[in-house]
């Protein structure tokens, strides 16, 4: 029997088929090795195959040398509901995990970093983070951290703010620089436009500012917080700038 995969090889009837390999290769472009598998499995129902024998035959055909590297400026989007697609070689995963990376010389971290995705934002399906955060509530990792574990660690920040951060911020307007960012959103700009209101209500009728959210919402159809109108009455938002004194 002939096969183009086993030219040399001593054994008369070869471990796998033309066919099972080619399918592969075609199925691996759009598919993780799980939907890979119920594939095969319809294309060839007499055939036994496991996850375990996919893999095999990926690793030792190097058949992601068919994947597709992916196009984007906003890597962190790769991330759908039922799959992960890897930034560098574009193979298709339900975890883009550290063996993964490890062919790209790259850990998690360095991968992030790389492409500006936040430190927080996970590289798996949301089945699966599902399953690994009832896993840890099992196993007393919950939200509360281990048990007898201290809980008073500073963790450090990230001095460069990563590009997943800074498109999310623009697309809220919440940029640092002055004139370059995008507009406001509509319940700030409403309250910096109606500032002299909210002086009004606070200094002459002296009403708290929960109420004076109330009355703003009634004339001006805008749900502020609390927050929100205290940081323009006292200076910290306004039209003059950053920050301007507050009213006498």
């Amino acid at each position: 029997m002939k096969n183009k995969y086993y030219k040399n090889s001593k054994f008369s009837f070869p471990l796998y088929h033309d066919d099972e390999i080619d399918f592969i290769g075609e199925c691996i472009v759009m598919m993780t090795n799980e939907e890979i598998l119920k594939a095969f499995q319809r294309r060839f129902p007499y055939h036994q195959v496991t996850i375990r024998r996919i893999r095999h035959i990926i690793d030792t055909f190097n058949l992601e040398k068919f994947c597709i590297p992916p196009k984007t400026d906003r890597p962190w989007e790769l991330v759908k509901a039922n799959k992960v697609q890897c930034a560098i070689c574009g193979r298709w995963l339900r975890f883009v995990n550290p063996s993964h990376l490890k062919k790209h010389g790259l850990s998690q971290t360095e991968y992030k970093k790389k492409f500006g995705i936040m430190l927080k934002q996970h590289l798996c399906t949301d089945k699966l983070s599902k399953h690994w955060k009832k896993l840890a509530e099992v196993r007393g990792l919950g939200s509360g951290g281990v048990k007898g574990f201290p809980q008073d660690i500073k963790y450090p920040t990230v001095t460069k703010k990563p590009l997943q951060e800074m498109v999310y911020r623009k697309e809220r307007g919440l940029q640092a620089k002055a004139g370059k960012g995008l507009k406001p959103r509509k319940e700030t700009q409403v309250l910096k436009e109606n500032r002299a209101f909210i002086v009004m209500l606070r200094e002459k009728e002296k009403l708290p500012f929960l109420t004076i959210c109330k009355k703003i919402k009634e004339e001006f159809g805008v749900n502020a917080s609390v927050t929100s109108v205290s940081r323009i009455y006292y200076g910290t938002r306004g039209p003059y700038g950053t920050k301007h004194a507050k009213p006498n």
